[in-house]
């Protein structure tokens, strides 16, 4: 069993690898549900030292009164409950439990371990919203949030990507690693918050580039499909 943390996961992000389930790999593309369709994806890093002040953000401000704790990751059954009401609300296909997200078939032996911890979040005692993020000795990669619907004014799935961005600044970490952008949908946009001069991209040369050079129109002639017709 292959032990990803520290920086053999540094070294794994910065190739353009991420985490799925017990194991780790990368991609060009993935399928749409809402347009049934092969999308092509850039996988994206946010710059730490260029997010800014988090705190000052109107969505940071605004859930202050909310209870945060950060922990290594644990599977309860109030956090199954609370991505199973968060599945029943959202539009696009998801895992079916936090346990799969995490570890996959169980009746399959994990082909690695990472280092994952677990944001919570309460308003009094009930739990409104979870994340999952993996670390390593200088990045830290996300892996999924969720949250009670009935709060979805509060843009908690944000709210928690910025108090991970925090950790990571505290931690005098240098990269924040959301995940992927895909071309042809918006799904994906979000990871661009909150502050696209600190976002960069990685193209098939395998090298990284400010966001804003490209845009994502931008991104369109390095797609893999783009690519391969041009071959």
């Amino acid at each position: 069993m292959q032990i990803i943390k520290g920086i053999i996961l540094d070294s794994y992000l910065a190739a353009g690898y991420y985490r799925w389930q017990s194991s780790i790999f990368t991609d060009n593309c993935c399928y749409d549900a809402a347009s049934d369709n092969i999308v092509d994806v850039f996988w994206l890093r946010t710059n730490l030292a260029k997010v800014g002040n988090i705190k000052n953000l109107s969505i940071y401000r605004k859930n202050k009164r909310f209870t945060v704790n950060l922990t290594a990751a644990i599977i309860t059954t109030e956090i199954e409950e609370l991505y199973k009401k968060y599945k029943s609300h959202i539009t696009f296909n998801a895992p079916e439990s936090v346990n799969q997200i995490l570890n996959g078939n169980p009746d399959v032996e994990p082909t690695a371990v990472f280092d994952t911890q677990m944001i919570t979040i309460r308003d009094g005692e009930k739990l409104i919203a979870a994340s999952y993020f993996d670390l390593g000795k200088l990045t830290m990669m996300d892996i999924v949030n969720f949250y009670d619907p009935d709060y979805k004014k509060y843009s908690l799935s944000k709210y928690m990507m910025l108090l991970k961005m925090e950790y990571g600044i505290v931690q005098k970490m240098t990269y924040y690693y959301p995940g992927y952008i895909a071309l042809n949908t918006t799904v994906f946009d979000y990871k661009i918050f909150p502050n696209s001069d600190a976002m960069e991209v990685l193209l098939t040369d395998e090298n990284w580039y400010p966001y804003n050079k490209f845009g994502k129109e931008g991104l369109i002639p390095y797609g893999f499909y783009a690519t391969f017709e041009l071959e």
